[in-house]
């Protein structure tokens, strides 16, 4: 009953506002107070400006009506502060064929150091860098790319600031264009991506009619135990290269097909706690007037995340030893989703056996990114567009 109720809900879209309909007036009323809240003519120039308000009026009054819990990433679009530091290409002028990557990055030299690399060899030539008061020599690599636009913010991060700052940035590179966003710790990835560029890849998203390409995070582990291993930072990338293949699952919901489960839920769960994280993401996507992303794991309208086809995954390298330090930052800031309380999972399972591993006789070594058609999600493959 549940997955007909999301159908139903996903398909006509004036339900999905149902619970939103009596804060109609609330929210109009509530936008009126950004409505001039452009850029002034006398302001500097090195500050991100917001959009025409008119263009995305109607689109966050939807979106409100739809995710009113989520009024927090609308006021971070409309209050974040980015500035401009160094542009070394026009984001309006980018080919409409083509695709640029965003990031939003803090403290990762040398793992943004080998992903660059990879994501130029993939073919990507604009990459937009956001630095987020970093001072492990990140920002300074980042600034004399010559293929990087780079801007900062100082902010101090939550989970609805991330989400403020990115439609922000998609706002500032404009309609109809191709995005990827992903994290400092995630490789796109894609059947015979080894072969095919990402422009490559798009032309057959465009083929297969799919403007939001629907991927998931793939958690990479190595031998080790969790944040035990012995790597030095050149070939950390190499040792992580070990994956689940069928610890995955959908959970009902009209936004996408969440697959959940993976090698976190079968370490950090117990007879008392599950913990069952959202998998799902839309890292490359065509951006068009109306939408608008509510978190990295769905973007509204829900309509476009539908796509048939599962067609990429997100390689996650989340769990190398130089990451625990970062991880007890986010329990004592609080920072992050429900608290940080994936994170505070993590130290309350650690402390209970000083060796923790996610490998086992299951998993499986990438090798080719045809391993991917190893995977399964209940009665899900990864599909090569290229075939």
């Amino acid at each position: 009953m549940k997955e007909l109720r999301d159908y139903i809900l996903r398909k006509l879209t004036l339900l999905q506002y149902c619970n939103g309909v009596k804060k109609y007036k609330f929210f109009k009323e509530y936008l009126k107070k950004y409505a001039n809240f452009e850029k002034n003519e006398d302001e500097t120039n090195d500050i991100i400006p917001l959009p025409k308000f008119e263009e995305y009026y109607n689109t966050i009054l939807k979106f409100l009506l739809s995710e009113s819990q989520n009024i927090s990433v609308v006021d971070e679009f409309f209050n974040s502060d980015i500035k401009i530091i160094n542009e070394v290409f026009n984001v309006k002028e980018i080919p409409e064929n083509d695709v640029i990557m965003i990031c939003l990055i803090k403290n990762d030299l040398e793992r943004v150091k080998q992903f660059i690399t990879y994501y130029r060899n993939i073919g990507i030539q604009y990459f937009a860098f956001i630095d987020n008061t970093s001072n492990d020599g990140t920002y300074e690599f980042l600034i004399q790319q010559p293929d990087v636009n780079l801007y900062s913010t100082n902010m101090e991060y939550t989970t609805a600031r991330r989400e403020g700052i990115m439609n922000r940035m998609y706002s500032y590179i404009g309609f109809n264009k191709w995005i990827l966003c992903v994290d400092s710790d995630e490789k796109f990835y894609y059947v015979d991506c080894e072969r095919h560029s990402i422009k490559e890849f798009i032309a057959k998203l465009e083929e297969n009619k799919i403007k939001r390409a629907r991927s998931f995070l793939l958690d990479m582990y190595s031998e080790d135990f969790i944040f035990k291993g012995n790597e030095t930072e050149e070939d950390t990338l190499d040792k992580y290269c070990y994956f689940d293949t069928n610890s995955y699952e959908y959970t009902s919901t009209y936004k996408c097909k969440m697959i959940t489960g993976g090698p976190r839920k079968r370490v950090f769960s117990d007879e008392d706690t599950v913990l069952n994280c959202t998998l799902s993401k839309y890292p490359l996507f065509f951006y068009e007037k109306g939408d608008f992303q509510g978190s990295s794991h769905w973007q509204y309208p829900y309509n476009k995340n539908f796509s048939r086809d599962l067609v990429s995954v997100l390689c996650h390298y989340k769990f190398m030893k130089k990451d625990m330090d970062k991880y007890k930052q986010r329990v004592l800031k609080n920072n992050y989703a429900g608290n940080s309380l994936e994170y505070k999972r993590y130290f309350e399972i650690l402390k209970r056996g000083e060796n923790v591993s996610f490998y086992n006789n299951f998993s499986y070594k990438l090798k080719d990114s045809k391993d991917l058609l190893k995977i399964k999600v209940c009665k899900d493959k990864i599909k090569n567009l290229f075939k």
